[in-house]
């Protein structure tokens, strides 16, 4: 009887850890598919910066870079953090540009990206050709209370990577 309750409590505590993972999401460069609200399924991978990440469509997405301070005149309560995003087209053209950047930060909040950036050169509003890249900075008005943890590129559609900057 005790082998038994023993085997059963190991059981019930791998499992439980098995459920806080998956509502955590943790996962080391992993890509995995949720339902949205809508039933949508959105392909979500996680990753390192430098990492390549592919989209369903197979194109390319790497955050180069991160900077957790960055120089210009923010507004009283904020300041500046910046990626360096490349993009690649390499089976299906489409729009890019700041829009599909977000940052998430240590505390939860999102924070839009913006293509104003003190650092050259900026990721810029683009229609990409199959076979073409962009590459540039995005800029993000973070509030003094918080500083980045994700940054978060999406096609607005069924793709959601995430890079780790902290």
């Amino acid at each position: 009887m005790e082998i038994f309750e023993a085997s059963r409590a190991r059981h019930t505590a791998g499992t439980v850890a098995l459920i806080a993972a998956t509502v955590l999401g943790v996962t080391a460069c992993a890509a995995t598919r949720v339902a949205t609200p809508g039933g949508k399924p959105i392909h979500v991978q996680d990753a390192r910066l430098g990492v390549t990440l592919r989209t369903d469509r197979r194109n390319t997405v790497t955050v180069t870079a991160y900077r957790s301070t960055v120089g210009g005149h923010p507004s009283h309560g904020v300041h500046f953090e910046a990626a360096d995003l490349s993009i690649c087209a390499r089976v299906s053209g489409g729009v890019v540009g700041p829009s599909m950047t977000s940052l998430r930060t240590i505390n939860n909040k999102v924070v839009l990206a913006s293509a104003a950036t003190s650092i050259a050169p900026p990721l810029k509003s683009q229609q990409l050709r199959r076979d073409h890249c962009a590459h540039g900075w995005v800029t993000f008005h973070v509030p003094d209370t918080t500083t980045g943890g994700r940054v978060v590129v999406s096609d607005h559609n069924d793709d959601s990577m995430r890079w780790a900057v902290h």
